[in-house]
């Protein structure tokens, strides 16, 4: 009979490759993550304290629903981009789909402001949330760029997810999908089964909720709706009771992760 072999005896090359199996993935697929620049939710996403990076899993899809999500989003893109910047691929490169009839179109001046280099942002005017979707697709299979977003003007189907997904994990892109309405709260349509490898509901807060409003750019409450392979126990206290993480852009441009101590007044959500 075989002796049993401890986990701490196994190779670190072996046990990152357990950790993709029960996350979902195929040894060997793993293509880094996308940093949201705050440290403590970076942390819980990490699969496994074996090395392995913390952040929203690149050749994957996840989907951020609640009213604050568009600027949450436009946060953590420019913390990668910045990130970067500072290495050889340079910013991040977008693919962005969009509605030709909406009149919230991109701006560039906000989208530098927000970290991210227009120049390196495509534009896909869509026609409707069918067109958007197959969009989104084909920029996610062809490799091209690091990221696309695309807002859907109704639901994304689990049919439909799961061909983002493929394409996501045939590109090595990460898409971030917006469904729409914005500012309405999560319908049933909208937490319909997916194949997205994570959902969010971001919330905006008062900026006086926290010390003076003028110190803040922008104050939510993240909440992870679900994620496969779940969350690494490190980072897991971070979301109990239902109330997620409470994080902030201050004005100095610092993205910080603040506690139920700073601000005792929001407490969880009900």
């Amino acid at each position: 009979m075989l002796a049993p072999v401890s986990k701490k005896a196994l190779p670190e090359s072996l046990l990152r490759a357990v950790a993709a199996i029960e996350a979902g993935g195929a040894a060997g697929t793993g293509r880094g993550r996308l940093t949201t620049g705050f440290a403590p939710l970076d942390a819980a996403l990490a699969r496994a304290p074996h090395g392995q990076e913390g952040g929203l899993e690149k050749g994957s899809v996840h989907e951020f629903l609640g009213e604050a999500a568009l600027s949450f989003l436009l946060t953590v893109l420019g913390a990668q981009s910045s990130l970067q910047a500072a290495s050889q691929p340079g910013p991040l490169s977008l693919l962005w789909c969009v509605a030709n009839n909406r009149r919230d179109r991109l701006y560039g001046p906000g989208l530098a402001q927000a970290g991210l280099d227009p120049g390196r942002c495509l534009i896909a005017a869509c026609g409707d949330a069918d067109e958007m979707l197959w969009a989104m697709e084909e920029g996610l299979r062809s490799g091209a760029v690091d990221a696309v977003v695309a807002a859907p003007a109704k639901p994304v189907s689990l049919s439909a997810s799961r061909r983002l997904q493929l394409a996501a994990e045939e590109g090595g892109a990460v898409g971030l999908v917006l469904p729409r309405p914005y500012g309405a709260p999560p319908t049933d349509a909208l937490l319909a089964p997916s194949a997205a490898a994570s959902r969010w509901r971001i919330d905006p807060v008062a900026r006086d909720a926290v010390g003076a409003a003028e110190s803040w750019v922008a104050l939510w409450r993240v909440s992870l709706l679900r994620r496969k392979g779940g969350l690494h126990r490190a980072g897991a206290k971070a979301s109990e009771g239902g109330a997620g993480w409470l994080l902030g852009l201050d004005r100095r441009g610092r993205r910080v992760a603040l506690d139920r101590e700073t601000a005792p007044a929001l407490g969880a959500r009900s």
